[in-house]
């Protein structure tokens, strides 16, 4: 019994210390923050998709403020909203490169900016195994940064043409397990 209360201490002690309440601050990306109500993004184009519970909608900023994570361009949001309440639980940064995902480029980009996120969030929570991938948890919210193939193509010669996507995604956990709960 011992034991376990050392084991169990040890687990709870783990588990406190792993979340970044600095991830839980930010509670967004700038000025757009979860909780957000779907009327403040003019412009937004719901995608065809056909979800019961949520409105997921691409939508591209003029604010110069909001154009750019780091010093990268950013090519559009992608932003889930609740659709009875109309507010915003989850929000996707994308940045497009276009050369495919071996490209050695590619990873020297997702590097660059993980080196700056891991100075504004800290170290992060977790590190993908099989995704190249990095997560911060806080008591609330939880933010990833991915490198994704989009699509690959070879030409005649066998080069490699591609789309790659780097995401920056901020996600309530009450949505995370409010869907995990669905599902079950």
């Amino acid at each position: 019994m011992k034991k376990f209360h050392i084991l169990f201490s040890f687990f709870f002690i783990t588990i406190a210390s792993s979340q970044n309440l600095e991830v839980d601050k930010r509670n967004g990306f700038k000025d757009i923050k979860l909780g957000d109500h779907i009327s403040m993004f003019e412009g937004i184009k719901e995608a065809p998709f056909d979800y019961p519970t949520k409105i997921i909608g691409l939508w591209n900023t003029t604010d110069e403020n909001l154009g750019y994570f780091f010093d990268d361009k950013v090519d559009y949001f992608e932003l889930t909203f609740d659709r009875t309440t109309k507010k915003l639980i989850s929000i996707s940064v994308v940045l497009l490169i276009k050369k495919p995902y071996s490209d050695p480029s590619v990873l020297k980009k997702y590097k660059e900016i993980n080196s700056k996120l891991i100075i504004a969030l800290g170290s992060p929570s977790s590190v993908g195994e099989k995704t190249i991938s990095l997560s911060w948890f806080g008591n609330n919210v939880m933010m990833s940064f991915s490198l994704n193939s989009e699509q690959i193509k070879f030409d005649e010669d066998a080069n490699a043409i591609g789309l790659t996507s780097l995401k920056f995604l901020i996600m309530s956990k009450k949505n995370i397990k409010e869907n995990v709960k669905k599902g079950f």
